[in-house]
């Protein structure tokens, strides 16, 4: 199931810089960014490290490509990684913030590696 959030992750993540950044060869830049985007995350998911040290990577990784694939607007393009950051982990953390004292498998179920999801399965 991690599988498929990461790779939906990946997408809007690669999706919103080609669209928020003024990117030259947006199908090649989406392809590359959407795979080490995965690849990333998934790894970071295989190690349990998945909030700050994710956001980190991430940010350096994606201002690293967007240099590469644009040579223009570097100020504006670092904003627009951060805020593509912020909204990946505030839409992973919504869940457990509103739904976990209602219901603790819905919590689990709709957040993205927390460690609630954890303490429910083992169980």
């Amino acid at each position: 199931m991690s599988y498929i959030i990461n790779l939906l992750e990946a997408l809007i993540v690669s999706y919103g810089l080609v669209e928020l950044c003024n990117i030259d060869k947006k199908k090649l830049f989406f392809i590359l960014n959407m795979l080490v985007t995965f690849s990333i995350v998934n790894f970071f998911d295989c190690i349990d490290r998945n909030f700050i040290p994710l956001s980190l990577v991430c940010i350096c990784v994606w201002y690293l490509e967007i240099m590469i694939f644009s040579r223009k607007q570097l100020v504006y393009n670092i904003f627009a990684v951060v805020y593509i950051d912020l909204f990946c982990s505030i839409c992973a953390i919504l869940p457990i913030i509103f739904i976990y004292k209602y219901s603790v498998v819905l919590a689990g179920l709709t957040a993205k590696n927390n460690p609630i999801c954890n303490d429910i399965f083992v169980c």
